[in-house]
């Protein structure tokens, strides 16, 4: 099953789904694949935020950054991502090259044309399998949802979560 979601680092819902849902693929090896789309709404930080993360999967610290700005105290710029990239032993330098990469450009690009397409207006934006909860999604609901689309069999083209 495939989860894909769409996620600010500035938003706190983002936040609490991020944490929600770190460790599924290890819960759930066989059947459960998660896919970030960042979808910076929230302002210029967000996009720093993205671009930084985007930049680190480059050097293969992309979870290991990922969390450290999904936790971050402070406003997400580049002398943030600096500091985040020298405590995790990456190349600062080539992290802000990449960061403007086409790698980089690529994604924060497709990321709202993939939203639109979905009808994805605000973060979190969640889609297991072929269903799309957005906004806040609580405990027991993810569970429900996630349990739910792993049991399914329908060849339906989407589904409907409420």
């Amino acid at each position: 099953m495939q989860i894909a979601v769409f996620t600010d680092f500035n938003c706190l819902y983002c936040r609490f789904l991020d944490r929600k849902l770190s460790g599924l693929p290890e819960k759930r090896p066989d059947d459960a694949t998660l896919k970030a789309h960042h979808l910076p709404l929230l302002g210029e930080t967000s996009l720093w935020a993205a671009r930084g993360a985007l930049a680190a999967r480059q050097q293969y610290a992309y979870i290991a950054f990922h969390k450290r700005l999904m936790s971050a105290a402070f406003a997400i710029d580049p002398d943030y991502l600096a500091i985040v990239a020298r405590q995790l032993g990456l190349d600062e330098e080539k992290l802000m090259r990449d960061a403007f990469g086409p790698i980089a450009e690529r994604e924060i690009a497709k990321s709202p044309a993939s939203a639109a397409q979905l009808a994805v207006n605000g973060t979190p934006g969640l889609l297991v399998g072929r269903t799309l909860a957005c906004g806040y999604v609580s405990d027991g609901e993810l569970d429900q949802l996630i349990r739910i689309k792993a049991e399914e069999t329908s060849s339906l083209p989407c589904g409907v979560f409420s």
